[in-house]
């Protein structure tokens, strides 16, 4: 069984002040802690899970056997319920991942003329922005601005949830 939950997000929804939002989110959605992530639940139940922020879209994605759909959807209402989303440590230790990420792609030749040709580009557009975020966006961003993202960009109202397989009701 393949579940996808996506909402309008990503960079779309991003400014130069909050890149990476989007990125981080899906991170600690999928990483979380002190028993709030999805990654052991999801395979404790023979599956996968992974996250994406893209250009317009957030999304989670979960590939259980047919069997573990139902505790699959659970574990993911569960989570997303979550308004605690990350403890501080883990909160501080995804942002310094990320910005970790974000020198590693300033130093590689191939990335960083990609992300200068999309700036170019979308040069008044948020596709021209990096979805890694900024050194400045992610230094600044707090707990509460993430919390925030999640309770207006990814509410429950505009989430799109897809189940692929075969699903009997």
């Amino acid at each position: 069984m393949s579940i996808r939950a996506a909402w309008p997000g990503g960079l779309r929804h991003e400014t130069n002040a909050s890149g990476g939002v989007s990125r981080l989110w899906a991170r600690i959605l999928v990483h979380g802690d002190h028993g709030r992530s999805l990654e052991p639940l999801v395979a404790g139940l023979s599956g996968s899970v992974s996250a994406h922020a893209g250009k317009d879209t957030v999304s989670v994605h979960i590939d259980v056997p047919t069997a573990q759909l139902e505790p699959a959807l659970r574990a993911l209402a569960n989570r997303l319920d979550d308004h605690t989303l990350a403890s501080a440590a883990l909160f501080d230790d995804e942002k310094r991942r990320a910005l970790e990420e974000l020198h590693a792609q300033e130093n590689d030749p191939m990335q960083s003329t990609l992300l200068l040709l999309l700036r170019t580009l979308f040069r008044h557009h948020p596709y021209g922005q990096n979805p890694l975020g900024n050194t400045t966006s992610l230094a600044t961003l707090t707990q509460a601005a993430l919390t925030g993202f999640q309770r207006t960009i990814l509410a429950p109202s505009a989430m799109t949830l897809a189940i692929v397989g075969n699903v009997r009701f």
